[in-house]
């Protein structure tokens, strides 16, 4: 599913930035076209004007003079004088510029009225188009005694029609290389946007397939002992109530864990934050384990400052919770005859509650890990008291008061938890 909608994402987003930069790129391309041709026409008047001031001052003009006008400006001269043409003409066109002549006075004769002054010189201009080529024309009229002159000057636009073909061959070889960069771009960023996507779809997935295991455990060992009372004796059959209710106890205690996760996932974590003595808190926890941990041998001790230690926006009784999670784990992934620490510290920009033991320890892989969801990192052992989730939901609840949560060697042996929460 994620490679498809991978794939379309990619093709989505090179579609998209690829039509704007067309769009973008034809409206400059049209006003570069219209730029050039306006320009072009622009200096092509601007020559007529001065042409016109040099034909009026001349009563006569030389061969040479046309001669080298027509080199130095690149345009094409023609004259005629009461509808004769020049030998000029003659000596410097060849057939095709002669026929294309004709075919402009031709068009000029037949669809443009006539620009004539009787007192001085005038000229007009026009597009002259063909199959192939496009030229600007102007027709400088000078009035004799007994006479009139006709100038045609012809400017041929190939060039301007060569630097547009090369412009859109740029921009289209252009395009086409940003398409592909693009597209490469695009199949690389949208990788790594669905990846938290696709990561956190694998690990519903797998939260989905372990909270199913979970269930099913305590859920089977019940029908089981159901079962197995129609047929027992009284005294099998208390046995069985037993074992029915402990674990109605077990999948009960899951329950409230997942609904606590869910509750996180769903920003709807209830929270009340007040003025906290945490180490009055930490005391209290340590009281609540005594016990446990007298019954499995284990030394349970408690460090604390001599001045109280009070924290602002604390939710005392989430706290709680973290501590008795962490202590509930150090008690029971410690052999009997170990020790259990628990102390309260305080620094100038946060507190710090630190559970420590001297058991096996954690190995640097399963630290990783040892905040996930359903995740054991003892998976040997038989126990069925820990889901896996308590030290997901430390996580959840100290990341909900700003702070963080960590886990690193004890000096000797063992693991250390370690809660710092933010003054």
């Amino acid at each position: 599913m994620f490679k498809k909608v991978h794939l379309r994402l990619t093709m989505l987003f090179t579609s998209v930035t690829t039509m704007i930069m067309i769009i973008m790129s034809a409206f400059y391309l049209y006003t570069s076209h219209r730029s050039l041709y306006k320009n072009a026409l622009l200096s092509f008047q601007n020559d007529i004007n001065t042409f016109t001031m040099s034909f009026e001052k001349n009563n006569s003009v030389s061969y040479d003079w046309l001669l080298n006008l027509q080199i130095n400006y690149e345009y094409l001269f023609y004259i005629y004088d009461n509808g004769i043409p020049f030998r000029f003409m003659h000596d410097t066109k060849n057939k095709s510029e002669q026929k294309l002549i004709e075919d402009i006075r031709y068009y000029y004769h037949n669809n443009i009225t006539p620009l004539t002054s009787p007192y001085k010189a005038v000229h007009q201009e026009f597009l002259y188009k063909t199959d192939r080529n496009n030229f600007h024309v102007s027709i400088i009229t000078i009035p004799g005694e007994n006479s009139i002159s006709e100038i045609f000057v012809v400017h041929s636009l190939d060039m301007i029609k060569e630097q547009l073909r090369m412009l859109y061959l740029r921009f289209g070889i252009i395009i086409i290389i940003s398409v592909a960069v693009l597209f490469a771009f695009s199949w690389i960023y949208t990788k790594k946007l669905l990846m938290p996507i696709k990561e956190s779809q694998e690990k519903q997935s797998q939260f989905i397939a372990a909270a199913s295991h979970e269930i099913r455990n305590p859920v089977n060992t019940i029908l089981s002992a159901l079962g197995a009372m129609e047929k027992g004796s009284l005294k099998q059959q208390k046995e069985f109530a037993s074992i029915a209710e402990k674990e109605g106890k077990r999948l009960a205690c899951l329950t409230n864990d997942l609904l606590t996760l869910a509750r996180s996932d769903s920003h709807n974590f209830q929270t009340t934050f007040s003025r906290t003595e945490l180490d009055t808190l930490v005391l209290e926890c340590y009281e609540a384990f005594l016990a446990p941990a007298k019954e499995r041998n284990i030394k349970l001790s408690i460090e604390l400052p001599e001045d109280s230690i009070v924290a602002d926006n604390v939710d005392s009784e989430r706290i709680k919770q973290v501590v008795a999670i962490l202590l509930d784990n150090a008690i029971s992934y410690t052999q009997e005859g170990g020790t259990v620490i628990i102390r309260c510290i305080q620094t100038i920009k946060s507190y710090c509650i630190e559970v420590a033991d001297n058991g096996n320890g954690i190995d640097d892989t399963s630290k990783k890990q040892i905040f996930d969801r359903f995740y054991r990192a003892d998976k040997s052992r038989t126990s069925k008291s820990h889901f896996g989730l308590g030290l997901s939901i430390a996580k959840e609840i100290v990341k909900l008061h700003h702070g963080t949560i960590s886990v690193f060697d004890t000096k000797g042996g063992g693991a250390t938890f370690s809660v710092t929460l933010p003054k």
